[in-house]
């Protein structure tokens, strides 16, 4: 099945992103939660990439910037900026409003 993902649908996973981090869940964990939560199939993919490149120790925005035609490059330098300087979440709910 190749569903289209859609902004919508990106800005949401930022959002939920920055919410489950903020419960205090591990990122690996995060990103397990919302993948198991994700109905289309495209968007489940890619986030399952993601998710397997931070397992393998890459950061969030190294493990998104393969997807720049989902994650767009922008919002990942956003993201980026937050991993360095701690504020992470912030940056996440930033891209999560665009």
């Amino acid at each position: 099945m190749n569903d289209s993902i859609t902004q919508e649908e990106v800005q949401c996973f930022y959002q939920n992103l920055a919410t489950q981090l903020e419960l205090g869940d591990s990122l690996t964990y995060a990103l397990s939660y919302l993948i198991s939560q994700e109905y289309n199939h495209t968007f489940r993919s890619v986030l399952e990439e993601v998710a397997e490149s931070v397992n393998y120790g890459q950061s969030l925005c190294d493990a998104l910037t393969p997807h720049c035609s989902v994650f767009e490059p922008e919002y990942v330098d956003r993201i980026r900026e937050g991993e360095e300087n701690g504020t992470l979440m912030e940056a996440l709910r930033d891209a999560g409003v665009q």
